[in-house]
């Protein structure tokens, strides 16, 4: 590519040499802000390949779409609407790009005027493989439309790009991104429809929770112990407790400590007040096999001391194959960090966790929650679950719920069980949706599930 050029194809998926970053760096940081560390390759050959635009040239990229909703991604979005005229953003729900790449991907279509932030970006989601819509005309109207359009083709979401600027900024007015990706390409139209509706019912879960990763043990084969192995060693129960290490563990939404596979070794005496015991014969054993030189272990002053922590009141599983479960701690348990913990008021429990398993929080989950694995999995990391808006659980009566009903082992969202109606009809009620919305919730959770999963099998 050169100087001169006005149009660069680029094709992420081709680069795989680690020590590319060093080669364009001076590219990069003569034409913007230093990047985070975490940013992915492809990010940096978005600053390259625009600074070698001449000011017709226009810039087509196909990357994986993760930077369009993590952290990283925020300078580059900024970027792009300040300085650059990004015209369109392609994602296709139908078909993946790539059959041998275990990513998603977007097409991105970029111009370098001057004053970026007074052009329209269209966010287009196709429904049907790009080979059914190569039509002119087609692409002229998605061009040209300056309103939300909706066919059985695709969809177009246009904004300014004053407006994506102005919604991605804090408090401070400090860019710090936004979920373009869930927001403007896969979010369903009910979704903006009900956010307008009953937003006054609706608080963020970091209003009404503290929530924390799961616990890292730094080395799950030493501490993460079977029924087997338990046996074998004969290890004390005091060093012991209940763990949930996977969301296969327990398909209630109850947690039943007792019927767990796993138990966590967990203890905070010194090896001389351990004399005697069999724990200390397997901490031993643990040295043996290096346990101990693991970089989370090693930092510790007892490397096989975990640490003390809070019982979790609920635990949310961070990556999601069709349903998006919140697990309810009525006794003493802790959670791997494949899990979110959820510390909330007593009074909160029960209401909170009927919130997070709801229809209606699925459908949060869904359009907010990452999609860039190409397996078809969503993923929710912790600081994204804290941002995310539930219905708010002081209305939702607590003194009314069977907690019985937890102990059903039918959650499915695309199969939706009499206690999921249940629970949804109490978020329904509160919302004051119609039966017309109701369905619409429904219809709309089980198409962005389906329509994840379907592609990931393309």
């Amino acid at each position: 590519m050169e100087q001169t050029s006005q149009r660069g194809i680029k094709n992420e998926n081709i680069i795989s040499i680690n020590g590319v970053k060093r080669t364009i760096l001076l590219s990069i940081f003569m034409h913007t802000p230093q990047l985070s560390a975490k940013s992915d390759l492809y990010v940096y050959f978005y600053f390259h390949g625009l600074s070698l635009l001449n000011p017709k040239g226009t810039f087509c990229s196909i990357t994986s779409n993760s930077w369009l909703d993590v952290g990283y991604g925020a300078k580059l979005q900024e970027f792009l609407l300040t300085q650059c005229h990004l015209k369109l953003v392609l994602d296709n729900s139908a078909k993946r790009s790539f059959s041998s790449a275990d990513v998603n991907t977007v097409i991105c279509l970029i111009s370098v005027p001057e004053g970026g932030s007074r052009y329209i970006v269209r966010f287009v989601n196709f429904t049907v493989p790009f080979e059914v819509i190569l039509d002119a005309v087609i692409f002229y109207e998605i061009e040209t439309t300056k309103r939300r359009v909706s066919t059985q083709e695709h969809r177009v979401n246009p904004f300014l790009q004053k407006q994506l600027l102005a919604s991605g900024k804090d408090e401070k007015t400090k860019y710090i991104g936004d979920k373009w990706c869930g927001k403007y390409l896969r979010a369903p139209d009910i979704y903006w429809y009900l956010l307008e509706k009953v937003m006054d019912k609706l608080v963020y879960v970091r209003d009404v929770a503290n929530v924390r990763m799961g616990l890292k043990t730094g080395a799950n084969n030493f501490f993460i112990l079977d029924k087997e192995t338990i046996s074998a060693w004969n290890i004390e129960t005091k060093f012991l407790c209940p763990i949930l290490s996977s969301p296969k563990n327990t398909q209630s939404l109850q947690i039943f400590p007792r019927q767990l596979p796993h138990q966590l070794f967990m203890c905070s005496l010194r090896e001389h007040a351990l004399r005697g015991t069999t724990s200390l014969a397997y901490i031993k054993w643990g040295e043996t096999h290096n346990y101990h030189k693991r970089p989370s272990c090693k930092t510790r002053q007892q490397w096989y001391n975990v640490g003390e922590r809070p019982i979790p009141h609920l635990n949310f599983q961070c990556v999601i194959g069709s349903t998006a479960r919140t697990f309810y701690n009525h006794e003493e348990c802790y959670a791997l960090d494949k899990f979110a913990e959820v510390h909330t008021l007593s009074e909160f429990k029960l209401p909170l966790c009927l919130s997070l398993n709801s229809t209606f929080f699925q459908l949060i989950v869904n359009v907010n929650g990452r999609s860039n694995l190409g397996g078809g999995a969503l993923v929710i990391k912790i600081y994204e679950l804290e941002d995310l808006l539930c219905v708010n659980p002081k209305l939702i009566p607590s003194d009314e719920i069977d907690l019985t009903l937890l102990k059903s082992e039918n959650w499915d969202v695309l199969d939706p069980s009499l206690e999921r109606r249940y629970i949804d009809d109490i978020i329904f009620d509160i919302l004051e949706l119609t039966q017309g919305e109701r369905d619409g919730v429904y219809e709309a959770v089980t198409k962005l599930v389906t329509t994840r999963l379907k592609k990931a099998k393309t």
